[in-house]
């Protein structure tokens, strides 16, 4: 009976690790935005985006909010304590198109 709870266990470990590995995999490398423009990341429990660029502001836990044009770098952590990856964020200045007849 033993044997097989940890046998449980040991697959329930291996299936969340998948999960997060999966989750990891859809974060993208690099965005393009507009200036003012949401970036919106899907965040699975425990991921964090940071930026220690002042021209990102957080709207939520999710989404960042970018006013100046340039690059940016902004880190993903797990728990705020893992590093996973850098994801790249390049602004472009916002443009008005004005349609002529």
């Amino acid at each position: 009976m033993r044997k097989i709870l940890i046998g449980l266990l040991f697959v329930f470990i291996l299936i969340i690790v998948y999960v997060y590995a999966l989750v990891i995999e859809k974060i993208p490398d690099s965005v393009i935005v507009f200036e003012g423009e949401t970036i919106k990341v899907n965040n699975f429990l425990g991921f964090r985006i940071n930026s220690s660029d002042k021209t990102v502001e957080t709207s939520s836990s999710s989404s960042k909010t970018i006013n100046n044009a340039g690059k940016t770098t902004m880190e993903v952590s797990l728990f705020d304590n893992f590093f996973i990856k850098n994801m790249e964020v390049n602004v472009l200045p916002r443009t008005k198109v004005i349609p002529s007849r």
